[in-house]
């Protein structure tokens, strides 16, 4: 059985059905289409220059009166319907239901006759193609775990140990409270070393050891340390504070060092090594990872030296400090830490091969829509006009804006400077027919907000056929709803 049927509705939402037995209607005409073409001719052949498509009319016999109903009355009803503007015409065929935006041309008035009825005339102006309203969803912004690229930022200055990093050699009296305690000092020293609060930088207390009355003197400051917190593979930090005082400024004569050693008493590597008058700006090659910050006298400096264990051989156990200058040091205990690599180490490089993570989004919602608009213009250039909503479901939303993407292109975009308040909603429509932008309140009053449009958009957005992406930059408080048409010129 074929499927045809024709039903006019008008702005209340009330149907005529023009196939109902009292007023049956037949023989339509304007189902079709028809284009003006424009060409140039080229000798016999002709490009063309220019195409539109024609208006169609829409023309269809009614019948007022059938099964001995009043026809005049019908009539009447059919004029009183008619005058509440504007109409759709809804056609349902076998592949589906379609409306088409449409205004009355003409209405023919008779009289009754023989079999007492009115046959009519009814005329249709067609303004938008027969069309199908679409509901797109939303897909909302999820974050997903792991899926950053983290780089080892630039640090001016020393690293500093981050809440993962591991202590591993402040195990006995680490800041020098209990004095000397824990700390293994060589005898003879004791007379010209103390621990004292004087010239503490920070919470420190710090280690003086006078040179002067002392030309040699020498200390373990780290020989507590755990090894067994450091493996192989593992890049340690040591580092402290150190200040010199009543020395032949600029010059430093004699000899010093800080040493990294192994269990076996071993030099690793220099922390900081004063021999044959090398400065600070001459490390030893062997040193190139090991930051001098000693040659300005009388200002706290912060020494530190980045050593990675290659072997077990290698695995540090003490800080070996020896002096023969004629000057007065003051030290604070060494910090001894693994780096966690993540948090940088002076260079710029990634550690692990993510891709970047996003910024946080806790304040954002951004929703998104995916579009396949599947409209046929058998030629002509359609893009199917929309209907946005916006409600301020949890908050007002302030300043809404949105961007329509194909592919990686920005091709339309739009928004308003405005707040919609909280309970309130946006609505832009770009339906040819009736283009509008409103603020509705919640009790179903509204006002016009066209004129707070932001104008460097490009105004109301319509949809390209294929495939598109609708992207809104509105608050989380904010529930977006997208209504297209999917439009066809032929059905």
């Amino acid at each position: 059985m074929i499927v045809r049927r024709f039903q006019l509705i008008n702005s209340r939402d009330q149907k005529f059905d023009l196939n109902d037995t009292n007023h049956f209607g037949y023989n339509p005409t304007g189902l079709g289409i028809a284009f003006s073409n424009e060409y140039v001719g080229i000798g016999a052949n002709f490009i063309q220059s220019a195409s539109n498509v024609n208006q169609n009319t829409f023309e269809l016999s009614v019948l007022f009166g059938g099964e001995n109903e009043n026809p005049y009355q019908q009539y009447s009803e059919f004029a009183q319907f008619l005058s509440f503007t504007p109409l759709k015409l809804e056609y349902t065929i076998e592949t589906g239901v379609y409306l088409r935006e449409c205004a009355l041309n003409s209405l023919t008035k008779t009289e009754i006759g023989q079999w007492n009825v009115l046959e009519e005339t009814l005329t249709l102006d067609f303004l938008s193609p027969w069309y199908v309203e679409k509901t797109a969803d939303a897909l909302r912004y999820e974050d997903q775990l792991g899926d950053g690229k983290i780089y080892a930022p630039e640090i001016d200055g020393p690293i500093q140990p981050t809440e993962d990093d591991a202590p591993v050699n402040l195990i006995n009296n680490p800041d020098f409270s209990d004095g000397l305690n824990g700390w293994i000092i060589p005898s003879g020293n004791l007379p010209y070393i103390k621990i004292s609060d004087e010239s503490a930088i920070g919470a420190n207390k710090v280690l003086v050891a006078d040179g002067l009355e002392n030309p040699t003197f020498n200390i373990n400051l780290a020989n507590n340390i755990d090894f067994s917190s450091i493996n192989v593979g593992d890049k340690v930090s040591f580092s402290f504070y150190v200040k010199i005082e009543n020395s032949y400024e600029p010059y430093i004569f004699g000899a010093g060092y800080f040493r990294v050693k192994n269990s076996n008493n071993e030099s690793l590597m220099p922390i900081w090594d004063n021999y044959f008058g090398s400065y600070p700006e001459n490390s030893p090659a062997e040193a190139s990872s090991v930051k001098y910050y000693i040659k300005n006298m009388n200002e706290w400096k912060r020494v530190e030296a980045v050593y990675t264990v290659e072997n077990t051989d290698e695995v540090p156990q003490s800080i070996s400090v020896f002096f023969t200058l004629a000057a007065t040091y003051y030290f604070t205990a060494p910090n001894v830490h693994i780096l966690d690599e993540t948090q940088g180490n002076g260079k710029n490089y990634y550690i692990y091969d993510f891709v970047y993570e996003e910024q946080d989004t806790s304040g954002v919602n951004q929703n998104y829509f995916n579009i396949t608009n599947d409209s046929v213009g058998i030629g002509a250039d359609i893009w199917s006009p929309t209907a946005i909503t916006i409600k301020a479901k949890e908050g007002a939303v302030i300043n809404p804006s949105w961007r329509l993407f194909v592919g990686s292109s920005e091709v339309q975009s739009d928004g308003y400077f405005l707040t919609i308040p909280e309970g309130g909603s946006l609505v832009v429509s770009s339906y040819p027919q009736n283009q509008f932008a409103r603020v509705y309140n919640q009790d179903g009053s509204y006002y016009n907000v066209y004129s707070y449009q932001d104008l460097t958009k490009t105004n109301f957005i319509s949809v390209p056929k294929g495939d598109s992406s609708l992207i809104f930059n509105v608050g989380h408080e904010a529930e977006v709803y997208l209504i297209y048409r999917e439009e066809r010129l032929l059905v």
